[in-house]
């Protein structure tokens, strides 16, 4: 059966996906993302596997913040209108 997110981004029916949340853009600067708990995301597993392999985390005045590099974050982006 296919599968829409809260973002309105559809799977076709089988796709390995990985059900979660996003990252938006905190700090350009620093290259920083908080995750959005609001809505829910799906991408496919493939995209998340390899653009995430490197992901870390700085705290920065008591809060967590994910590091990943823009076209990281744009490579996941990406994936969600498919390969």
């Amino acid at each position: 059966m296919p599968a829409t997110d809260a973002w309105n981004n559809s799977f076709p029916a089988g796709a390995e996906v990985i059900r979660g949340h996003f990252y938006l853009l905190e700090d350009r600067v620093r290259c920083t993302y908080t995750l959005n708990k609001d809505k829910e995301a799906l991408v496919y597993a493939a995209t998340v596997r390899y653009s995430c392999r490197d992901l870390s985390i700085q705290h920065i005045n008591g809060k967590d913040f994910y590091r990943l590099l823009e076209s990281q974050h744009l490579n996941i982006s990406d994936a969600l209108k498919g390969f």
